[in-house]
């Protein structure tokens, strides 16, 4: 969906740091969740998110840089955004929103040896996957409301001065130009992306899937167009 893109447009301000896809959060809330699960409750109580409070900013202590600002941009981040919210009321979330039948190609299309991501195997599997994190991103928009930032991959490539420009300010730091070029940023990239964010912004590839179309066997039908 551009998460790459995105942090490395960010993380092209000199107060911010781009820390990456961190598994940092999964691994703080996923035992608690677990654990109030194993005792029947559902009730998280504040000691539950003090402790991911402050286990998640040690974590992030051992970057040792001197930026105010880091960036986390693992994409399955949208699965706590309740959590953080809590934990962190000062977050900043930044949700990207992209072509449906482009997000689920893209993940398909790339092979991913991470723990927990096998949903990408399959097409339906995309699918399916696709339409629980709708639900769940209009579940936490209804508790949360304009605490979330949408933005859309397709507007930031065909308008992206005034676009980043909204960006940096939802983020409440001040402006600067080497936020228009990312691709200039020689921070180190570790994701499937690492080629892409070297290149200007383009637009267009949303639209890659449709060379395949023929093959899909109607896999997207479930999608919204």
């Amino acid at each position: 969906s551009g998460p790459s893109l995105v942090e490395q447009i960010i993380a092209s301000h000199h107060a911010v740091y781009g820390a990456g896809e961190l598994n940092v959060l999964t691994n703080l809330v996923a035992p608690i969740i677990e654990g109030h699960l194993t005792q029947n409750t559902n009730v998280l109580t504040e000691k539950d998110f003090l402790s991911i409070r402050k286990q998640y900013l040690d974590s992030l202590s051992r970057f040792n840089v001197p930026e105010n600002v880091i960036t986390d941009k693992m994409p399955l981040n949208f699965r706590w955004i309740g959590f953080i919210l809590t934990a962190f009321p000062e977050a900043k979330i930044v949700h990207l929103k992209r072509d449906a039948m482009a997000i689920c190609w893209s993940n398909y299309k790339q092979h991913f040896a991470e723990k927990g991501l096998g949903y990408s195997y399959d097409l339906l599997d995309v699918v399916h996957y696709y339409q629980m994190y709708q639900d769940l991103m209009l579940f936490w928009g209804e508790h949360y409301p304009g605490k979330i930032y949408h933005l859309d991959y397709e507007q930031l490539t065909t308008d992206q001065e005034s676009e980043t420009k909204k960006l940096i300010q939802y983020l409440e730091i001040d402006w600067e130009d080497a936020c228009l070029f990312p691709e200039e940023n020689k921070r180190y990239v570790k994701t499937a992306s690492s080629l892409q964010v070297r290149k200007k912004v383009y637009k267009g590839s949303s639209g890659e899937w449709k060379k395949f179309e023929k093959y899909l066997d109607k896999a997207f039908d479930g999608l919204p167009n």
